[in-house]
């Protein structure tokens, strides 16, 4: 099974309708600890409330993790619509999967993106 850590973004506070200029960054490892090179990494942001867009235009962004195991997604449009919601991540290297959620919100309020 892969172990999957959001390392950096977990809990943000975005201002809704901004552009994230900082992303989320997970570290996927194996059984033992040591980072997974090339795992395919899924991040989902959820279809209806509060939610965005990636670059992409679209709800899944698909990441490859580097040599120390990390894969990362930034520059997402928020919606308009304020209050919590959650990301959820998804690593396979073969058939073996692992899987997180990171807990993200969007506000009315100015923020730092």
């Amino acid at each position: 099974m892969l172990q999957l850590r959001v390392v950096q973004g977990e809990g943000a506070v975005y201002a809704s309708g901004s552009r994230a200029t900082r992303g989320v960054v997970v570290q996927v490892t194996d059984e033992t600890g040591k980072p997974v090179d090339g795992a395919t990494v899924s991040f989902r942001l959820p279809d209806q409330g509060p939610s965005g867009q990636f670059a992409s235009g679209q709800r899944t962004e698909i990441v490859t993790t580097n040599a120390a195991g990390q894969a990362e997604v930034w520059g997402m449009q928020w919606g308009r619509e304020t209050g919590a919601f959650e990301m959820r991540i998804t690593a396979a290297m073969g058939q073996v999967r692992g899987s997180v959620v990171c807990p993200l919100y969007l506000s009315a309020a100015a923020v730092l993106t």
